[in-house]
């Protein structure tokens, strides 16, 4: 079963940072998240993530794990909450699970990526999105 989202339906505010060269992948992850409504920013690496402030329009930093170069796991999310509190973060790497983490806010997708999983991941965060409480509605239905 295939869920299919129409960005024509909502109009996002939300941003997510792609971390790292997803060139190579045979997943279009840009396309993707732009296809269910999210803007992009493309960052190289963590040093250029450090240096943007918080910013409440950023949701997701989808990061690849070559991306990390010298930074811990922890340090990575650490950067990635400084962002802001809500930040999901989501690690491409060619293995999984990951041990030692066990936290709602982490997701692991393994590399190379899979259509369906990527998928997955981001209708996930969209889903998880379109029902956050207190907060001004991102969603708004066109009026026909």
């Amino acid at each position: 079963m295939h869920l299919r989202f129409s960005a024509r339906r909502i109009q996002m505010t939300d941003t997510i940072v792609i971390l790292g060269d997803m060139t190579k992948e045979r997943v279009d992850m840009r396309s993707m998240a732009l296809g269910l409504g999210f803007k992009t920013i493309q960052l190289p690496d963590v040093r250029r993530l450090k240096r943007m402030r918080m910013k409440s329009s950023i949701c997701a930093v989808v990061a690849h794990c070559d991306a990390l170069s010298e930074h811990k796991l922890d340090e990575f999310v650490h950067i990635c909450k400084a962002l802001g509190e809500d930040v999901r973060v989501i690690l491409c790497q060619p293995y999984f699970p990951l041990e030692g983490v066990d936290n709602p806010w982490f997701y692991t997708l393994v590399l190379p990526l899979s259509e369906t999983e990527t998928r997955h991941a981001l209708g996930f965060l969209w889903s998880v999105l379109k029902r956050r409480p207190n907060k001004k509605s991102i969603f708004k239905e066109k009026v026909a």
